[in-house]
């Protein structure tokens, strides 16, 4: 009767031998251990190329914003030295000052300095500016990108600003004028 269980056990279920048992466990492991290394790589691969277009994309956002922030930011501290330019021509006796410009919602610093020569008519020593010549400081800041221009200007008697100078700090010479080329 136990003979009989057996090869009745043998029919309904496929017995095999201990060796054949290794090899078919081995072979199925490689084949797992084939496959998710695969996976891993080709995942790793398409991760590494995502995050790449995605700092690349990031970057450029980047500078495009801080470039047309810049600009924004040197057009409204240029904004800010015609302001005292048109301060000057009202009043050519204007005293230096040092003020806020506001241009919508961003602030424009101002300041004007006649130096010492206005007050006593005598060349000051380390005085760079000559006889009736102002200088303007504007800075203006947008989302972080600071930008200062200096001018300076020729102011007349009567009124009549001419412009000298104008500089930037961070761009080095804008427009420095001729003679008979004012800058404009």
């Amino acid at each position: 009767m136990i003979g009989y269980n057996r090869r009745v056990r043998g029919i309904f279920r496929k017995e095999k031998k201990v060796g054949q048992d290794r090899q078919s466990f081995h072979r199925e492991n490689l084949e797992g251990q084939a496959a998710l290394s695969l996976v891993l790589l080709v995942g790793g691969t398409v991760v590494l190329i995502a995050a790449t277009l995605f700092f690349l994309v990031l970057s450029f956002i980047n500078s495009s914003f801080g470039f047309q922030a810049a600009n924004q930011a040197w057009g409204l501290a240029m904004s800010g030295i015609n302001d005292a330019m048109v301060q000057l021509s009202r009043d050519p006796s204007l005293a230096s000052q040092s003020y806020i410009f506001q241009v919508g919602t961003f602030d424009v610093n101002v300041a004007t300095d006649r130096g010492c020569s206005w007050n006593t008519g005598d060349q000051c020593p380390g005085e760079t500016l000559a006889d009736y010549q102002v200088q303007i400081n504007a800075s203006a800041r947008v989302s972080g990108r600071l930008r200062e221009v200096i001018a300076i200007v020729s102011v007349g008697p009567f009124g009549k600003v001419d412009l000298v100078s104008l500089s930037s700090l961070t761009s080095g010479v804008v427009c420095v004028p001729g003679p008979g080329q004012p800058c404009g």
